[in-house]
Order: structure tokens, then sequence, then C-alpha cells
């Protein structure tokens, strides 16, 4: 596992990404960008984070600490069951290909 974090001055996401790419990655974990347009996994605390999902691109699915919330067109998975959401994601990436 290899942990990048942003210098001080800012990097953007395509200038991260490019960084990870000489440890060539299976996959690469990035925090924060909500708006880029790559493959996400938003996480969910309470009803108010909600509007995460709206003003998010390519969500595959969610993650809560609430478990009554849902969403018509989004998987939602509840942070308890792990095993299930890291087999979902693992298989969209592997669709991905």
């Amino acid at each position: 596992m290899l942990h990048i974090q942003s210098p001080s001055a800012g990097w953007s996401l395509e200038r991260l990404i490019e960084a990870q790419d000489l440890f060539a990655p299976d996959i690469v974990l990035v925090e924060v960008y909500k708006k880029a347009s790559y493959p996400k996994v938003v996480m969910i605390r309470t009803k108010t984070d909600m509007d995460l999902l709206k003003e998010s691109e390519q969500v595959l699915c969610f993650i809560s600490w609430d478990e009554t919330l849902a969403d018509k067109e989004i998987p939602v998975f509840s942070i308890e069951e792990s095993p299930q959401y890291i087999e979902f994601i693992i298989n969209r990436m592997r669709d991905a290909l």
C-alpha cells in the first residue's frame, strides 16, 4: 500500500494519480474529490449528507452509518457490511476493465 498526501501547495487529482502510476497500482483510492469524473464511493454519516450524492458524479454506491437511508438508483451498504461492499466495489472495478 502506498499513501500519497497532496503537498501544501495542492496538487490536482490528475497529478496525484500520475504520481502513483510509477508504482503500477491495481487501485487508487482518493479522498475529497467528489466532483471529479471518476467512479466513486460516497460515505454518508447522516441524512443531511445525502446531498453529497447529488453533488457527486459516477457514484458506484454509498456506504452509510445510518441504516435507514436509501436511494432508488444508487446501491447502499451499511458501514458494518464491509465484506459485501468490498466485493461489490471489486466486481464493479473488474467490470470496468
